[in-house]
């Protein structure tokens, strides 16, 4: 085995799914944003995490702060350099709409949706926490779930949805196929 920086420990646990993040401020601007370091935490109730870097001020951190409410927005290949192009821009604006992509209203939250997006999670702010560390965790509940296809076991169907990953700096990958394994215990 390969030593690992402990600063480059968090690699080994990528890649990780990206999402769009939207959100609207106080007066209802749209905002949105990716991110890759996010999570599942919990099953019921169906917790979320994201990881904000605190170097800097983000929109989409205040927003949630603000309002209690975002949607994650899971980036495919066919909107991957939209969501880049959604990266690059630094001043308040809707981001969405410079990078191209147009949106829609979510089902429950006020943050809408991106239209080409092929799964979404509406959430409710539960918590912020300071850990330490570089990022600041934001916490929130799943109050809508959707995805344009689901297998036979309640997923999502990663590999023809083109689900986008992000390992780190400009390398992604995208879902390919997927391996079933019989992980019950035998009785």
């Amino acid at each position: 085995m390969e030593k690992i920086p402990l600063e480059d420990a968090w690699k080994v646990l990528a890649p990780r799914p990206v999402a769009i993040i939207t959100t609207v401020n106080e007066r209802g601007e749209i905002n949105g944003a990716p991110y890759s370091l996010v999570g599942s935490m919990s099953f019921s109730p169906p917790l979320v995490w994201v990881g904000f870097n605190k170097d800097g001020i983000r929109h989409t951190f205040e927003n949630i702060k603000a309002t209690k409410e975002f949607v994650l927005n899971i980036v495919s290949e066919d909107f991957a350099k939209e969501m880049i192009e959604t990266a690059k821009i630094e001043e308040w604006g809707n981001e969405l709409e410079k990078a191209g992509l147009q949106w829609g209203p979510s089902k429950i939250v006020r943050p809408p949706r991106v239209k080409k997006a092929k799964a979404v999670l509406e959430c409710m702010l539960r918590g912020i926490y300071e850990v330490g560390g570089s990022h600041t965790i934001v916490v929130g509940e799943v109050v809508n779930a959707e995805a344009t296809k689901i297998d036979a076991y309640g997923n999502p169907k990663f590999s023809e949805m083109k689900t986008l990953y992000h390992a780190s700096g400009p390398v992604f990958y995208s879902a390919g196929k997927s391996v079933e394994l019989n992980w019950r215990k035998k009785r």
